[in-house]
């Protein structure tokens, strides 16, 4: 699959809504450094949580209550391309 997500892009977060399973959603990760990433959220039957990337270039992140704690995910509710 193609990125459907390119440089310059801008996309509208809306911190109260829930992210949506297969759809792209915007991570933060804690720390005083902490990343940023923008991903396809997947939620498994056992509660593991997968970010994924359209492009397979970039790994799939997977959390579960060890590795997602403090990890804040919000939904991407507008994705802006803007003209050239």
């Amino acid at each position: 699959m193609s990125p459907t997500i390119e440089d310059g892009d801008l996309a509208l977060v809306e911190p109260g809504v829930e992210p949506q399973d297969g759809k792209v959603c915007f991570a933060t990760f804690p720390g005083e450094d902490g990343d940023r990433v923008v991903k396809r959220f997947r939620r498994l039957p056992d509660g593991t949580i997968l970010l994924e990337s359209d492009n397979r270039d970039h790994p799939t992140l997977a959390l579960n209550d060890r590795t997602g704690a403090g990890v804040r995910i919000y939904r991407v509710t507008w994705l802006v391309k803007p003209e050239p």
